[in-house]
């Protein structure tokens, strides 16, 4: 997914139907189908080459977001009984028994304190330093120049290997 919004913010591949393809259906597999609708109607829109193969995916891919939405809805309207919390107890047979020791399981009461309504919320705020915010707001303003290398995107692998000099293995000859 972030190659490819790296992709269509610089323009890469828009005019390929394939780019379109390959996009809409990750997104449907993560069951974004919103985003895949939004996606195929980008490259139609923008006539993407060969329009026939988008248009072709496009329908079944309408097909198969439709029976997912009918599938839903049969499932949720399924004929199974409803469950009830305590509905089936007779009145006379098991109240009587639970109202004998319910003053042994009752709780007690514990007042609610009062709260001043005029007195002002406490809220943190974080003061960053000035350097950082000037560091966010250029950040914001170039998001998808560069994709970075493998060295910037592997970050926790910076150490570089080197010779054991903390351990020495000595040998006695006999």
């Amino acid at each position: 997914e972030v190659i490819f919004r790296f992709l269509e913010s610089n323009q890469i591949g828009e005019g390929h139907a394939v780019f379109y393809i390959r996009y809409a259906s990750l997104m449907e597999s993560k069951n974004k189908l919103k985003k895949a609708d939004e996606i195929f109607n980008l490259g139609i829109a923008r006539k993407a080459k060969p329009v026939e193969k988008l248009e072709t995916t496009y329908r079944a891919f309408l097909g198969r977001s439709t029976r997912k939405k009918e599938h839903e809805d049969d499932t949720a309207s399924d004929d199974q009984p409803v469950r009830k919390f305590g509905s089936d107890l007779n009145r006379g047979e098991t109240r009587g028994q639970h109202a004998e020791n319910s003053h042994l399981l009752a709780k007690p009461r514990v007042k609610l304190q009062r709260i001043d309504v005029n007195t002002p919320i406490s809220i943190y705020k974080e003061n960053p330093l000035p350097s950082q915010g000037l560091e966010r707001a250029r950040s914001k303003d170039r998001v998808w120049n560069t994709l970075g290398t493998q060295a910037d995107r592997n970050k926790e692998n910076n150490m570089m290997p080197a010779r054991w000099t903390s351990h020495k293995n000595r040998f006695h000859r006999r």
